[in-house]
């Protein structure tokens, strides 16, 4: 079997739906649609916020994600949360900016996800030979622009490894993931709850 860090593929896919199996509950974590997203997360019922998690995995001989992966999740994400419906109902007949002023109902996309890329690469190096900073610069902008997380293999690997020894608690891990805009920070440099 292969070593976690050569992981790409199907294999990946499998791997990393075991451990956030691990991480929130087997129930919380579904295959996503055929031929788009490899998983969606449903919040376990505590969690916080409630807003389900489009994950995509990719592994490489690359060091960074490309720009077409994130597009590509980014295109999921906008899917599920209905973004075009929002924009179809805000460009034909929508109500005036004073009606939605008025209005009780909140503005927003009628189906909020948020979109995660967990990505392993370079595949040919140890994670302990890999650089810190594996996301290239006009990636990582589009993530925060995007509001889309990127977790490496390495670093999901140790948030599931502090999660099973409980050192840090699942929910934390739901808040950071929603929090972060960019780069998931490790376990050890996001704090204790």
């Amino acid at each position: 079997m292969n070593e976690d860090y050569q992981m790409k593929g199907e294999m990946l896919e499998r791997r990393v739906q075991s451990l956030l199996e691990g991480i929130f509950t087997k129930d919380s974590v579904k295959k996503g649609r055929e031929s788009r997203e490899d998983l969606i997360i449903t919040p376990p019922a505590s969690f916080k916020p409630s807003y389900p998690l489009v994950v995509e995995v990719k592994g490489s001989g690359r060091k960074s994600p490309t720009i077409e992966d994130l597009r590509q999740l980014h295109h999921w994400v906008s899917d599920l949360s209905q973004e075009g419906e929002m924009r179809r109902t805000s460009l034909r007949g929508a109500p005036t900016p004073r009606a939605n002023a008025i209005s009780l109902r909140p503005v927003g996309h009628p189906k909020p996800h948020k979109g995660v890329l967990v990505f392993n690469g370079p595949v040919d190096k140890p994670f302990e030979e890999r650089d810190d900073n594996w996301v290239g610069h006009n990636e990582l902008k589009f993530a925060e622009e995007n509001v889309l997380c990127l977790i490496s293999l390495k670093c999901l690997l140790e948030w599931w490894e502090e999660i099973q020894k409980q050192k840090v608690l699942a929910h934390r891990l739901w808040e950071k993931i929603h929090e972060t805009d960019g780069v998931l920070p490790s376990p050890s440099s996001s704090g204790r709850s």
